[in-house]
């Protein structure tokens, strides 16, 4: 048995497989790991994907609160809108049915109107013109005023009558609508008034004026002496408005009309006797009665020789009633001293007597006064 001598590994070797050892297991230690599923992962990518999208569901929203049924009620959820916004279809179908729940807010009464007649006077006469005086006599005897009135008006509009004919229908259309238009009596299927049912909120100025007609007017016509006992559910006569007048310096004459004098749709009504200005002074033209210039019992406040009255001075030459005028046409134009009113001397009517302006008889004007509406109603001068 041969003796060996013992192997040692030597320093350096040693340390270097120490060092080998450390490398690695730090190497297995910080070692890459595979990454594990997140469970929610595709909800949250989706949301971000879908941002863009939600903002303009929101500003949607705003705007479709203000066009649906349970916003104009004051209803305070704001998630059914949200859920109809919520696909392509439904806010398509949104946006259809806007046009139709946007009429659901509520109107001023001048957009109200009664179902009998349009806001603007619209009338619908009933012409005859070829109607024969015995057509015109049947008419009567049957009691169709309305018949009969339609015919004579379409004769006095067709331009074919001679001056005494002319005459002479005016004064049969005037007895007629001192029944028809100018009396308490009712006709329902009058195409220039007929009869409205009063509602709940309803006041007699507030219809008056979406008829374009003045509200003592409508008094006079139902038996209202107090505009602030008007009744729900009661019927009341009503006329289409606005009324003007055409004044003849000639004859000294106002003819009252509805609507625009001499036109296919207007309707004359009745002539009145007129007080007009010395020499010639009543200008010729157009005017409108006055927004706001209509007074019962004026002052008067000094012209030509005459000092400023008071109201209830019985030298007061204005009478009762007042209604400013302003020129609009022709000589009229741009004038505003001269209106129409009352006087306290009778024996001035049907002559030139005034500093200008318009007389009528103390009747007279207290019609008138009802009859036009300022800022609507013309008047018209002509020689």
């Amino acid at each position: 048995m041969s003796s060996r001598k013992p192997t040692y590994l030597s320093q350096g070797l040693v340390v270097a497989l120490i060092t080998l050892c450390a490398i690695a297991v730090l190497a297995y230690v910080n070692r890459p790991t595979r990454p594990q599923p997140q469970t929610n992962a595709p909800t949250t990518a989706p949301a971000v994907a879908q941002a863009p999208t939600v903002a303009p569901a929101k500003s949607e929203e705003n705007i479709l609160k203000t066009e649906t049924p349970s916003m104009l009620a004051g209803a305070k959820s704001e998630q059914p809108v949200a859920n109809k916004i919520a696909t392509p279809a439904n806010a398509t179908n949104q946006q259809a049915a806007a046009p139709t729940t946007q009429p659901l807010a509520k109107k001023s009464w001048d957009d109200l109107v009664p179902n009998e007649t349009p806001k603007e006077s619209k009338f619908i006469p009933l012409a005859n013109v070829s109607a024969s005086e015995e057509d015109i006599r049947k008419q009567l005897e049957g009691g169709d005023l309305l018949s009969a009135r339609a015919s004579l008006n379409a004769k006095l509009l067709s331009g074919t009558l001679s001056a005494q004919q002319y005459a002479d229908t005016k004064l049969k259309l005037a007895e007629l609508n001192r029944t028809i238009i100018l009396s308490t009596k009712r006709f329902p299927d009058d195409p220039y008034g007929g009869t409205y049912a009063v509602q709940n909120g309803d006041s007699l100025q507030k219809i008056a004026k979406s008829h374009n007609v003045t509200w003592e007017l409508l008094g006079r016509l139902n038996d209202i002496s107090d505009p602030r006992k008007l009744r729900a559910g009661r019927a009341i006569k009503i006329i289409n408005g606005p009324f003007h007048a055409v004044v003849s310096k000639s004859k000294f004459e106002m003819d009252i009309w509805l609507g625009e004098p001499n036109s296919a749709e207007s309707m004359y009504v009745t002539t009145l006797k007129v007080g007009l200005g010395k020499a010639g002074s009543t200008p010729m033209g157009t005017w409108v009665v006055t927004q706001g210039g209509k007074q019962k019992n004026p002052k008067f406040w000094g012209a030509g020789d005459l000092s400023p009255m008071e109201a209830d001075d019985p030298k007061n030459p204005l009478g009762e009633f007042w209604l400013a005028l302003t020129g609009i046409a022709g000589e009229a134009e741009g004038r505003e001293s001269y209106g129409i009113h009352g006087t306290i001397e009778p024996n001035s009517i049907g002559r030139e007597a005034s500093l200008g302006c318009i007389r009528l008889a103390t009747d007279d004007i207290a019609l008138v006064y009802e009859l036009l509406v300022d800022g609507k109603s013309k008047v018209y001068v002509k020689e």
